[in-house]
C-alpha cells in the first residue's frame, strides 16, 4: 500500500507543478522607472513593461500622456500618500466627457479560458489649486473584451492626499493572451481628475479540476486503508 501512496503524492505534485506553471503575471506592477530626469511634474512617462493606450482619447484634437509620479509630487498643490506597494507610480488624467483618458496597457499571456481572474491594484486620486474638491474618479479596466470600473473617489482639497484604496476586480479569460488595460475616468464633462495606479496583480481563481479530485480520492484511499505489510 506504500506504493498506491507515493503513487497519489506524485500525481498531486505533478498538478501543482502543472497549474503553478499555467499562472498569468503582471510585469512590474509596481511601476518602477528609472532613466527619468524628473518625476516631480507632468513628464510623459511610461513603466516599462506598459504602453500607452490612446483608445480612449480624441487624438484629433488633444495629446496626452499618462507619467511617472514620485509621491512627493506636489506640483499645482497636488498631494500623495506613498502607495502600500511604496515606490513610484503611474499618473493618469482624464475630463472633456471622456474625450480624453489617458491609459496603459499591456498583454498578459499564459491563461487558461474560462478560468477566472482577479486583478488587483492600488488607486488614488488627487486635486489641484485649479479644480474643485469632490470631484468623482474612477479606473476604467478592461481585460480582453471585458470592461469593469473601480470603486469612485472623491478628490479632496488641495494639498491634501487622499490614500489608497485597494481594488480587486474579477474577469473570466476568453483567449490565452488579452491585453489589461487601465484608464483614468471623470465624472465630470469639464474638470480633469487625477488618479494614480500602483501595485497591479493578478491571480488565478480556479475551481477543483478532475485532476486536484482524483488526487484527493487517492489520499482518501491512503487514509482509509492501513498499511498491512
Amino acid at each position: 500500500m506504500r506504493t498506491s501512496c507515493v503513487l497519489a503524492m506524485m500525481v498531486i505534485a505533478s498538478i501543482s507543478i502543472t497549474d503553478f506553471a499555467r499562472a498569468a503575471t503582471i510585469v512590474n506592477g509596481s511601476m518602477d522607472h528609472t532613466g527619468g530626469t524628473n518625476y516631480l511634474y507632468f513628464n510623459g512617462y511610461i513603466a516599462p513593461g506598459w504602453t500607452q493606450d490612446d483608445s480612449h482619447t480624441n487624438t484629433s484634437i488633444y495629446t496626452t500622456s499618462p507619467d511617472i509620479f514620485d509621491p512627493v509630487m506636489t506640483a499645482f498643490s497636488m498631494a500623495w500618500d506613498p502607495s502600500p506597494n511604496a515606490g513610484m507610480f503611474a499618473h493618469m488624467t482624464a475630463w472633456e466627457d471622456d474625450e480624453i483618458q489617458e491609459g496603459i496597457y499591456q498583454t498578459i499571456t499564459g491563461l487558461t479560458i474560462g478560468a477566472v481572474y482577479e486583478i488587483i491594484f492600488w488607486q488614488s486620486i488627487t486635486d489641484t489649486n485649479f479644480t474643485p474638491s469632490g470631484i468623482l474618479g474612477q479606473f476604467q479596466v478592461e481585460f480582453g473584451a471585458a470592461t469593469q470600473y473601480s470603486a469612485t473617489m472623491a478628490a479632496p482639497a488641495a494639498g491634501t492626499p487622499y490614500g489608497w484604496d485597494l481594488q480587486a476586480l474579477s474577469f473570466t479569460a476568453t483567449a490565452t493572451s488579452q491585453d489589461l488595460a487601465f484608464f483614468a475616468k471623470s465624472y465630470d464633462e469639464s474638470e480633469p481628475v487625477y488618479v494614480g495606479l500602483d501595485g497591479v496583480m493578478i491571480r488565478s481563481l480556479p475551481e477543483p479540476s478532475t485532476g486536484l479530485l482524483l488526487g484527493t480520492g487517492l489520499i482518501g484511499l491512503c487514509r482509509r486503508r492501513p498499511d498491512r505489510s
